[in-house]
């Protein structure tokens, strides 16, 4: 079904659940591609029940089964995602501007 990932990859690593969302695995597989180096999956989907999303006042985005956190090799590599990834933003407009903000959001969230 999947080039490089396998749904298994995005089960929630405490429940067992799966709700991620198959579209989405088809993103992120188009985009490993598009990418031409390989990124480990390091959380998928989270039940609400998840230990870090049983934390927030409102779970994340990962309960919806439309996030993923990767592992890469280096800062190249990451400049490479973002790049393709705004590059996609760019053609939906109704979406740009949120990711765009959670984007630095995430960048001056960083070290804390």
């Amino acid at each position: 079904m999947f080039k490089y990932f396998t749904l298994e990859e995005f089960a929630c690593q405490e429940t067992g659940e799966n709700g991620i969302k198959e579209e989405f695995v088809t993103s992120l597989d188009a985009l490993r591609h598009e990418c031409g180096f390989p990124f480990v999956i390091t959380s998928g989907y989270r039940s609400p029940r998840h230990s870090i999303e049983a934390k927030k006042q409102t779970p994340g985005q990962h309960t919806t089964g439309c996030a993923a956190d990767i592992a890469i090799s280096n800062g190249a590599q990451r400049f490479i995602i973002l790049v393709l990834t705004l590059g996609k933003l760019m053609s939906r407009t109704d979406v740009l501007e949120e990711k765009v903000k959670t984007l630095f959001e995430l960048w001056n969230n960083r070290n804390k």
